[in-house]
Order: structure tokens, then C-alpha cells, then sequence
């Protein structure tokens, strides 16, 4: 199964911008995010090129990314720093409902609209290509789009 490849995927990079809580203060809970912001490398930015041959590559700005959204309990078995341009692809594909597209690395890229379930398509194909286990990515996949369909995006 042809999954895509990453070009260049450690060229971006992140800075800390603020913690995230329990939306609820008064409810004593240990889930927490940390928010980041990133910016692809002007020259030779992160590009995931997907199995139809095409590269994507998020907005070149700033974007804001948490690495995953992965509850604490569960960052033993899932690390959300383990495949970070993943979940910065997936994080800007659904804040912009799109990435940009190209034919060739090179560009020229133009944004494109995806569907949710094309850009959690891309978390997975993009996890798979980075080395992740398959059955992690599995699970990973599967917990984003129940997310999302109870979220009414599908």
C-alpha cells in the first residue's frame, strides 16, 4: 500500500506559545495542552507528497499546533512529539479545511479544499510514512474520526 512520502519533514520550526486547560476551572482535572506555533522553512519547507503523486504542504505562516491532542495518560503509549509534522499537517488541515497543492515539489502550490475525512486521511497515510506503527496509527486514526464525527465534521 503506497502511503505517500515525507520530503524535508523536520524543516519547520516551533516555538512554545502558551498552556491550554480544563475549559471547566472549577472542575479539578490533569488534562492539559501545550500549544505551539510553527512556520515552515522559507526554502525547503516540510511537503508530504500523497499517494496520487500530488504534495501538499500546510500555510507557510504561523500556524498552531498541540502535537496531537493526546490526552497525558496516554502519552506513555502514544508520544505526541513522536511524528510532530504529522500533527502539524493535520492540525492546519482542519483549522484552514485544506492544504496546498502541487504537482511537483517545486510548486508553484495552490490551496485546495479538503473534506475531514481527507485530512485525517493525510494524518494517517503521513504517520504510516514517518515510521509509526501501524497499529498505533490505526488507533490514532480511528480516536480522529470518532472526534470528528461527534463534532458533526465528516
Amino acid at each position: 500500500m503506497n502511503v505517500g512520502q515525507w520530503h524535508n519533514p523536520e524543516n519547520f520550526d516551533a516555538r512554545f506559545i502558551r498552556c491550554e486547560h480544563w475549559p471547566w476551572p472549577h472542575v479539578p482535572s490533569p488534562y492539559h495542552k501545550t500549544v505551539y506555533e510553527f512556520t515552515l522553512h522559507p526554502v525547503n519547507p516540510a511537503t508530504f507528497q500523497l499517494s496520487n503523486g500530488h504534495f501538499i504542504q500546510p500555510d507557510r505562516h504561523c500556524q498552531e499546533t498541540d502535537w496531537g491532542s493526546i490526552p497525558p495518560p496516554f502519552h506513555g503509549l502514544y508520544p505526541p512529539d513522536e511524528a510532530r509534522p504529522c500533527y502539524a499537517f493535520h492540525d492546519s488541515g482542519c483549522r484552514d479545511e485544506g492544504f496546498y497543492v502541487s504537482p511537483t515539489l517545486e510548486g508553484p502550490f495552490e490551496f485546495k479544499p479538503f473534506l475531514r475525512w481527507e485530512v485525517d486521511a493525510v494524518l494517517r497515510d503521513s504517520l504510516l510514512a514517518y515510521g509509526v506503527e501501524p497499529r498505533r496509527v490505526n488507533v490514532i486514526y480511528r480516536a480522529v474520526r470518532l472526534f470528528a464525527v461527534l463534532r458533526g465534521k465528516r
